[in-house]
């Protein structure tokens, strides 16, 4: 199946902090990304299903159904299983079976630079 010319990449932007959720958006529509956001981890299951985005950029800790448990999901979902998961990440340190879902090289820790995550979900979704 060939894709659309043109089309923007959509990226599911899962964060509960309004204020970084905002930054984060700004940040991948300066680049030509389409955002779908959620607030929490339910929110952002629903749609994981009705938008089927071609990344994930993830925050691990919220309410409401927090982000480990979404990308567990996401990983035993055979339509999603494949999807890129950028985890962004408060915490620095997270147990070897997050980092085994999405590969070190995707787990950006709090604060950072709003380009190291453009250029992740560039090198994810090229």
């Amino acid at each position: 199946m060939t894709e659309a010319v043109g089309r923007k990449k959509t990226i599911l932007l899962v964060e509960d902090d309004d204020s970084v959720r905002q930054l984060l958006r700004v940040s991948l529509e300066r680049h030509d990304f389409e955002v779908v956001e959620a607030s929490g981890g339910t929110e952002g299951l629903d749609l994981l299903d009705r938008h089927s985005p071609d990344a994930v950029v993830l925050d691990l800790m919220m309410p409401h159904g927090d982000g480990e448990r979404l990308l567990t999901q996401l990983r035993a979902a055979p339509e999603t299983e494949r999807t890129p998961v950028v985890i962004v990440s408060g915490k620095p340190e997270v147990g070897p079976e997050v980092i085994g879902l999405v590969g070190r090289e995707n787990f950006l820790v709090k604060p950072f630079d709003p380009q190291a995550l453009i250029d992740r979900v560039k090198a994810l979704v090229a």
